[in-house]
């Protein structure tokens, strides 16, 4: 009985001092080291009969996923965007795709792609799919089960391990087990006081305060996890313990609207998307109030870039909006931004040169 109490007791202090951890290893910013102004141009040779939802680049390759189109997949040739090749039949086949998304995770020459109808997550040999000819022995589906809810933003962390999160998270994320079928939610970080918090259980609004997007780095030793509601970027290892937090200097809770039980129009709009490379993470920096957002006109928008070590290195003012996954890449050999911005009903496609001067 008293190893046991002994045992309880050495866990409630390990929950406590990793709450107090999460809460000291906070990186707060304020200025960043470079600032650049950047003007879009229309990529004007991409197809405009899709209207993707996510895109990704491989070596001198972009490629598209609309998950509403036939086909759903479409890949341009950098630098100049010659067209390549579309492929990904909608269906229920073993080589036919229903509703895919894509979430920046290429390796060994395959992309991660999800499936989300269907829960199903897989790696594609890029070549093949280019070519059209996808081989199914080679494949290796898991399904999720339905425990993730509509958690849809799925990666693969290691081994069997698969991580993602969605609208109507029970935690910061999930954490499946292929092999074991095991199925767990890691639990929300606490980032405001208690009143506050109590609001927001009442109001059940957690799952919507945090919202946010997943991106593994490209070795997996690392992923992110943005946050839309609060300027905030969680750093984990592939063990999932949160190694730091980037947190803006002047971070506020959102705005609640206590009548409607919901955040207020006035709620602004943080990081909704990154992406991250060996060097860099990534982060769409929206800048603007849902109601702004609401009314099509969050057209403030932001590239932030920190270093592994959380450092605010660069920012990248944008002259346009992004569309409202707020997908973008960014290609460090020719040091490009691409995003996806509906600015007319046939201009989606737009570049931005990132080799100018600091302001």
């Amino acid at each position: 009985m008293i190893l046991f109490r002994s045992f309880i007791l050495f866990l409630c202090l390990a929950s406590l001092l990793s709450c107090e951890n999460d809460k000291e290893n906070i990186k707060y910013y304020k200025k960043f080291k470079n600032n650049f102004s950047l003007k879009g141009e229309t990529i004007a040779n991409i197809s405009d009969s899709i209207y993707p939802q996510s895109i990704d680049i491989y070596k001198d390759k972009l490629i598209f996923a609309d998950y509403s189109s036939n086909p759903h997949f479409y890949a341009y040739q950098l630098p100049d965007f010659k067209f390549l090749a579309k492929f990904g039949d909608p269906g229920d086949g073993p080589t036919d795709f229903e509703s895919p998304v894509i979430w920046n995770q290429i390796e060994n020459g395959k992309i991660g792609i999800y499936q989300m109808n269907k829960m199903l997550f897989d790696f594609y040999d890029i070549e093949d799919l280019l070519k059209g000819e996808i081989n199914k022995n080679q494949l290796n589906p898991v399904y999720m089960p339905p425990e993730v809810n509509d958690a849809v933003n799925v990666i693969n962390l290691k081994d069997n391990i698969y991580i993602g999160s969605g609208s109507y998270s029970k935690g910061e994320f999930f954490v499946y087990n292929s092999i074991t079928k095991n199925l767990y939610w890691k639990d929300y970080i606490e980032i405001f006081d208690d009143a506050y918090l109590n609001k927001i259980n009442e109001y059940d609004l957690l799952p919507e305060l945090k919202l946010g997007i997943i991106k593994i780095k490209p070795d997996k030793s690392m992923f992110v996890k943005t946050n839309i509601y609060n300027p905030l970027v969680y750093v984990f290892d592939n063990n999932m313990d949160l190694k730091f937090t980037i947190a803006n200097q002047n971070l506020k809770p959102p705005v609640l609207d206590d009548g409607k039980k919901s955040f207020s129009s006035e709620t602004k709009m943080y990081y909704t998307n990154c992406y991250l490379t060996d060097k860099f993470i990534y982060t769409v920096y929206r800048n603007c109030s849902l109601e702004e957002y609401n009314n099509y006109e969050c057209n403030n928008v932001e590239i932030h870039a920190f270093d592994w070590e959380g450092k605010p290195i660069s920012k990248y003012y944008l002259n346009e909006g992004i569309a409202p996954m707020s997908s973008f890449v960014i290609d460090e050999q020719r040091l490009k931004i691409y995003t996806i911005n509906p600015k007319t009903e046939d201009s989606y496609y737009s570049i931005f040169d990132m080799n100018v001067s600091p302001n």
